[in-house]
């Protein structure tokens, strides 16, 4: 049976998007034989159009070192200094945490694990993603597309640093300078947070694709709450959840952005969507150039 939670914040977030999102439109019309043919076509098309688009990105990554800019090792100092300021705030953060927990508070973060949990963010990813081909919008579909890209991305560089830094959790109670490198042992995968990777991954997409500050308050926000729950249990250090966010964020940016460059490339795309509301009706002619 699915947790009431899950479904909680799935109906969050499909009420943020559908509230806030540009365009997003449903129909349904009786089809003939030769039309679900040209349905089903246009669906294989668009799937391997994602394929080719997914690998663009994943190649364009491969590329980002060697097109580093000064701003961007500007960033990049930034970050790393971030990070090591987090780094000796771990201790006091954590006394601060764990000297106000208490069962409501544990009850209201409960959520934020909720959010932050890889399934649920799959969930709305792939979602989106066949909720869209199915209606043929294009960019219902797309955003499917880049959070389900977006979280492979930032999933495979939180593992690989998890398993090779190899931190102790801070319920183990050894400091937050002890490591075991190259281990699978759960208790040593402190670093970075991997539900604050998913939850900032996915709200960075879902930001923005909407593009609409109450979405994306509610979006953060959720992101936030992920972050505290993490540390309010005492399974990650602060810098791990400082971490995790900036590869989250990062990684989301760049795949947002590496997309939105291909497809203006590609040249102009007329859609046409179809818009209803209880007292009139309407065509929208998007083009993109």
């Amino acid at each position: 049976m699915i947790n009431n939670k899950y479904l909680l914040l799935l109906t969050m977030i499909m009420s943020i998007y559908l509230y806030a999102a540009p365009g997003v439109a449903f129909c349904s019309a009786g089809t003939s034989s030769s039309d679900s043919q040209s349905y089903f076509a246009t669906i294989w098309s668009d799937i391997k159009d994602d394929g080719v688009l997914t690998l663009h990105n994943f190649k364009d990554l491969v590329r980002v070192p060697s097109k580093l800019t000064t701003p961007d090792i500007v960033a990049a100092t930034v970050i790393t200094g971030t990070f090591l300021l987090s780094f000796t705030q771990d201790n006091s953060i954590r006394n601060f945490a764990l000297s106000r927990r208490s069962d409501n508070v544990d009850r209201f973060l409960r959520y934020g694990f909720t959010y932050g949990n890889k399934w649920p963010a799959v969930a709305i990813g792939g979602g989106l993603y066949v909720l869209g081909l199915g209606v043929q919008n294009d960019w219902l579909h797309e955003t499917g597309r880049e959070t389900l890209t977006a979280l492979v991305m930032a999933g495979l560089f939180t593992g690989t640093m998890k398993y090779v830094i190899g931190r102790a959790r801070p319920f183990k109670n050894i400091g937050n300078s002890k490591v075991t490198w190259f281990t699978l042992d759960d208790d040593y995968q402190s670093f970075p947070s991997g539900h604050a990777t998913t939850a900032f991954t996915v709200s960075t997409v879902l930001a923005s694709r909407i593009n609409n500050p109450f979405a994306s308050v509610c979006l953060y926000g959720l992101a936030f709450l992920t972050a505290a729950q993490r540390f309010n249990v005492d399974k990650h250090w602060f810098s791990d959840v400082i971490m995790g966010a900036t590869i989250g964020t990062l990684t989301a940016r760049f795949v947002v952005k590496d997309s939105d460059a291909f497809l203006k490339q590609k040249g102009s795309k007329v859609t046409l969507i179809p818009e209803f509301s209880y007292d009139a009706a309407a065509i929208r002619l998007c083009i993109n150039y």
